[in-house]
């Protein structure tokens, strides 16, 4: 049985050992961290406008920020995950904030009593050949007023990428958005009715 001092001794030992091993692990290099990306700047709304209310959530697959691709031309019902690309967020939250700056109301309108709610079932990239892909959009919306659901949609939007590769799955669902956006303005627009008594 090792003495106290003997035992202070070992464990100095040790922990210099391992410190010293630990050194000469390869540190990451540059261009291995998986790249963050979200659907572009959020710029505040002028105080003169009411931005809509909006809920979001998601299919459970999509509640983390993996970015999810499947290749059609290759088992289409499997969902794969960049392992170097990441979203900033979930993909429900980044779709609220970019629709909260792109919907809203005048000052001056009438009061809007409608909450808008948005399931998001799909938000990938698919592949239909090896140098060719879109972004897929699906949610299903619903518009509730303080006492019943004034109405339902479900919005699919397919949106070809510019590029075969996870930063053109993200320009190709960020364009899939403003096309969401201009949607639900169109649908909204026509609901007015139901959500200002």
């Amino acid at each position: 049985m090792l003495r106290p001092c003997a035992r202070l001794a070992f464990c100095g030992l040790a922990l210099l050992l391992v410190s010293g091993c630990s050194s000469l692990l390869p540190s990451p290099s540059p261009g291995t961290e998986p790249r963050h990306f979200d659907l572009g700047p959020a710029y505040p709304l002028p105080q003169t406008v009411r931005p809509w209310r909006i809920v979001t959530h998601a299919d459970a697959r999509l509640e983390d920020k993996a970015m999810h691709y499947r290749l059609l031309y290759d088992n289409p019902s499997e969902v794969r995950v960049y392992t170097r690309a990441r979203w900033a967020q979930p993909p429900a939250s980044i779709l609220r904030q970019a629709l909260e700056t792109r919907l809203y109301w005048s000052a001056d309108a009438a009061q809007d009593h409608c909450l808008l709610t948005l399931g998001l079932l799909r938000f990938e990239q698919e592949f239909t050949h090896p140098g060719q892909s879109r972004g897929v959009l699906t949610l299903r919306a619903s518009l509730r007023n303080d006492r019943h659901i004034s109405d339902e949609r479900l919005f699919a939007f397919t949106v070809p990428a510019p590029s075969p590769d996870a930063a053109g799955g993200v320009a190709a669902l960020a364009d899939a958005t403003e096309q969401l956006a201009d949607a639900l303005k169109t649908w909204r627009n026509a609901q007015r009715a139901n959500c200002t008594q």
